[in-house]
């Protein structure tokens, strides 16, 4: 007698395009629950088996009504249906074009969502046991798969696209540039270290003296546009930006005068000021509850972590004396701050607080 297919409450069988790590390929449902993602689910799998309906071999072409069959075996699995998502939606990062090599040699090109400044080897680490893969496709002859799901057995290596198609020599001569620029730093430290002083402020994220301040070229002297200034990078330019240019804007600016992303400032940034690059996606409710919404966005923070003692968060403005004050009154708590770029920032904000109706994060003038 053959054994009835699983009831599951609130799932109905959809139709799915299995490949088999041994090459073969099956035609066959599987019963997933309205709204869930086909990576997490196969993720979520516990037993060593996935229990299928009208499950076709393609060397057989006969239809069995119910079948079961090892995760282990399974190589990737794409829907058939296209309301049927291989990953959670709304996930907060950056799209990266990656190639991933699989353990029979052959290549499968594609996109991934990772949180800003997170290394693969944390993300992959962190993903479960299937990888979703968006816009799949084979390397070698272009063939569209679609969004699938890969098992994470049968992965050997996944790299960049971009580093493979790009002027790596450009990219390479741009981090040598950067490296250059926090050695000297580093070096000026330390011999600012030897002098009989007590002020530890980095040099590159040293303020501006308030004759400066008051100059109209102020802008010229913005922690940030110093900051870009010693890694060798272009400054604004402040004719083109105007005296009222907001925190954002001036990102914005600097980037796209360098033809770099603001995610590539935000590394910069928290290299020459020596603080972490903040992993967005890893926010803990138990933080964000420690925060107002409003104070959140009028001071454009995203709240990381917190304990007994302090509360992390990420922010674009790490010198705002304001800033610390601010979330010091409201939490009291010891801050630590780690360094995101503003379109992350506001990307957070409006993903961790969709209900909200209080205005977007400060557009104060740059300071």
């Amino acid at each position: 007698m053959h054994a009835s297919p699983p009831k599951h409450l609130g799932a109905k069988p959809r139709a799915m395009h299995i490949v088999l790590r041994d090459g073969g390929h099956l035609s066959a449902s599987v019963f997933i629950a309205v709204g869930q993602a086909l990576a997490p689910f196969l993720s979520s799998r516990k037993g060593g088996w996935l229990n299928v309906t009208r499950a076709q071999w393609e060397f057989e072409g006969i239809v069995h009504p119910h079948a079961v069959v090892r995760d282990d075996d399974i190589a990737w699995m794409r829907p058939v249906e296209p309301d049927v998502a291989v990953s959670m939606p709304g996930t907060v990062g950056e799209s990266h074009d990656v190639d991933v090599l699989l353990e029979d040699r052959s290549c499968i090109r594609g996109r991934i969502v990772v949180a800003a400044g997170q290394r693969f080897s944390d993300y992959l680490a962190a993903g479960g046991r299937f990888l979703p893969l968006n816009q799949a496709r084979a390397a070698d002859t272009g063939e569209e798969y679609g969004d699938i799901a890969i098992n994470f057995e049968h992965v050997k290596a996944v790299r960049h696209v971009f580093a493979l198609e790009s002027d790596t020599a450009g990219a390479a001569a741009k981090q040598a540039q950067w490296e250059k620029a926090r050695k000297s730093i580093e070096a000026r430290e330390r011999e600012t270290a030897r002098r009989p002083t007590t002020d530890a402020t980095p040099v590159a994220a040293a303020p501006p003296s308030p004759e400066e301040v008051r100059s109209p070229d102020r802008l010229a002297v913005h922690w940030l546009v110093r900051i870009a200034r010693d890694a060798g990078l272009l400054p604004p330019d402040i004719a083109e930006v105007g005296p009222e240019v907001t925190l954002p804007e001036l990102w914005r600016a600097i980037a796209g005068k360098n033809d770099v992303s603001d995610a590539e400032i935000a590394v910069l940034v928290s290299t020459m000021l020596r603080l972490p690059r903040a992993d967005i996606s890893r926010s803990q409710r138990t933080a964000r509850d420690i925060v107002p919404a409003k104070v959140a966005r009028r001071l454009g923070v995203i709240p990381l972590q917190a304990d007994a003692a302090s509360l992390t968060v990420a922010t674009a403005e790490p010198g705002s004396l304001e800033l610390e004050q601010q979330l010091r009154f409201v939490t009291r708590l010891q801050l630590k701050l780690e360094v995101a770029a503003p379109s992350e920032i506001a990307e957070a904000l409006e993903y961790f607080y969709p209900a909200e109706a209080t205005p977007p994060a400060r557009a104060t003038k740059a300071r």
